[in-house]
């Protein structure tokens, strides 16, 4: 079904070293719209240099051709390094860096990620390394950068443009100018432990459980009104499914109360039967959850066995 949209185009910024994870990020965005575009009204289009410039002969030097026909008119950059800074031009170290000046200049979401991956033996490109290092340092002394990683990116260009939904609605609803912006990912500590997979699948499906249910309590598997009980209540597990949570139970409770999750509750009121219970301000931010770190729980529910 058709619908209406207003369409951002995403510029892929890196020196030559990174070509992976520029196809990486393009097809991010095509994923971003599949998921998102049309709840928030919104698509994203993956803009790169060396697809979508034309040929001319005019300016001071090539970047200024495509910062003519591609950056003045793209909405968000994400910006990629790894060992290379890139090609110097007649204003800048290099384009990537120009680029992002450019973005910067102009208010624009920057979105700026350094690739964590061994380098090659045979890698000699020492004083480039040296140059990524130094950027890397003074970038994050007025802005933030994160570690690449595809879904990251999913879930950043979530933030971004949802933050761009709210602030427009503000400017029409209030006619407040709408202030610079600069891509902030405030990923919390339990969204993280989700999305990395930190935590054991279990300990993932019981927060799902409280996520949906809103119930705090963690009782013993097999107790009256047990964790049994609630979970093929639940529904969305399968009773297998539901089995093998209880061989992992207790494992699975321990290690939330020990990464702070769950508290033993004392309070609880049938002191025969030992609980657990889910602190307030982590049902509060399993209740914020991105999307992204949603799909996440799907995926383990469906495939848990």
């Amino acid at each position: 079904m058709s619908f209406q949209a207003e369409v951002l185009n995403v510029f892929i910024a890196s020196p030559s070293d990174v070509a992976v994870e520029r196809d990486e990020v393009e097809q991010a965005v095509y994923q971003w719209n599949r998921r998102y575009s049309e709840n928030l009204n919104i698509i994203l289009l993956p803009k790169r240099w060396e697809k979508d410039t034309f040929p001319a002969h005019h300016g001071e030097d090539p970047q200024q051709i495509i910062n003519e026909q591609l950056i003045n008119n793209c909405d968000i950059l994400v910006g990629i390094f790894w060992t290379k800074m890139g090609t110097p031009t007649l204003k800048h170290k290099s384009g990537t860096l120009e680029e992002i000046q450019i973005f910067i200049d102009q208010n624009k979401d920057v979105m700026v990620y350094f690739v964590q991956k061994d380098v090659p033996r045979d890698n000699k490109n020492y004083e480039d390394m040296a140059r990524v290092d130094e950027f890397k340092e003074k970038y994050g002394n007025s802005g933030l950068y994160s570690d690449y990683d595809k879904d990251k990116v999913i879930n950043h260009l979530y933030q971004v443009v949802l933050k761009r939904v709210k602030q427009e609605k503000n400017v029409h609803d209030s006619n407040v100018t709408k202030p610079s912006t600069t891509a902030v990912f405030n990923e919390s500590r339990l969204e993280k432990l989700i999305r990395t997979k930190v935590l054991f699948d279990e300990e993932i499906l019981l927060l799902a459980y409280s996520r949906e249910t809103g119930h705090r309590d963690f009782v013993g598997f097999n107790d009256p009104e047990g964790m049994y009980t609630k979970l093929k209540k639940w529904s969305k597990l399968s009773p297998s499914q539901v089995t093998s949570i209880a061989k992992k139970y207790k494992r699975a409770i321990d290690n939330l109360v020990e990464r702070e999750l769950l508290f033993k509750d004392s309070d609880y009121p049938y002191k025969t039967i030992k609980n657990h219970k889910l602190h307030l301000d982590t049902l509060d931010d399993l209740r914020s959850l991105s999307p992204v770190t949603i799909d996440v729980i799907n995926d383990i529910m469906k495939n848990y066995k």
